[in-house]
């Protein structure tokens, strides 16, 4: 039976490196938050038409089109 060691891991992955880059990870999700926050309104349209086009690309893709008229439903 193998026998691992894994105070030994902790060791090498607590480096000063490791932990700034972590330090800087959690920064930026707060500010990611913030972000969010306050651009709410402008994130939501654009993720609406993101998925408008992402579904009419892949509607091309399977040669499937739409007539105009019903495009402004969308």
């Amino acid at each position: 039976m193998q026998y691992f060691n894994y105070s030994k891991l902790i060791k090498d992955l607590y480096t000063p490196d490791i932990i700034n880059l972590v330090s800087a990870i959690h920064e930026f999700k707060g500010k990611n938050q913030l972000f969010v926050e306050s651009k709410a309104i402008i994130l939501k349209s654009m993720h609406k038409v993101a998925m408008i086009q992402s579904t009419e690309a892949s509607n091309r893709i399977e040669d499937i089109f739409i007539n105009e008229r019903y495009q402004r439903y969308l």
